[in-house]
């Protein structure tokens, strides 16, 4: 009898492990940010090894449509969407706004890392985003906007759709999920 009950809890625990697993993949993080990832014709492509949960968060810098936190991993990850109806949005000229953005977040003291950005070309941005135009900037950023030592920037546009920023805030190591952690459907 101890057997057969042994055996029936074990097999739930797994099923409810598995339940778990199987619910993280479709795990909508906010409403709000199922909806714009469906009006800008996003896919989100969640980590496999790294546990994210929404944090509420607000900062005079900009209004983010997510932020994200793995206190096992000590990464920050924030969603910024920009349309053209967008009251500071330069979706026309999306360089220009990538440029804005790290003059707001990267630090400007004399100690802080260089600036790093990375233009993609065009046939690089289109194979792995979708996009037509792909910036990467690696930065220290301002004390002001995160505690972490490290910051670093995905900006991807498309015409006719918009501008979207995946920053990315961090104390270590930057895991390769980061490279590819959202992009437009084909």
């Amino acid at each position: 009898m101890i057997k057969v009950v042994s055996i029936i809890v074990l097999c739930f625990i797994l099923n409810l492990n598995s339940i778990c697993l199987n619910g993280q993949s479709d795990f909508a993080y906010t409403k709000s940010f199922q909806q714009k990832l469906e009006k800008f014709n996003l896919e989100y492509l969640q980590p496999d090894d790294i546990w994210l949960h929404p944090v509420p968060f607000t900062d005079e810098l900009d209004d983010y449509d997510l932020v994200l936190y793995s206190e096992d991993q000590d990464i920050e990850v924030r969603y910024i969407f920009r349309d053209e109806t967008s009251p500071i949005a330069l979706s026309s000229l999306p360089h220009l706004e990538f440029y804005r953005s790290i003059i707001d977040f990267a630090s400007n003291e004399p100690d802080a890392n260089e600036i790093i950005i990375q233009d993609m070309l065009t046939e690089t941005a289109q194979n792995k985003y979708n996009a037509d135009w792909c910036l990467t900037a690696n930065f220290t950023p301002k004390e002001s906007v995160s505690s972490f030592p490290y910051g670093t920037i995905l900006g991807i546009y498309k015409k006719d759709i918009g501008l979207i920023f995946c920053m990315v805030f961090h104390k270590d190591e930057l895991p390769e999920y980061f490279d590819l952690p959202i992009r437009f459907k084909g």
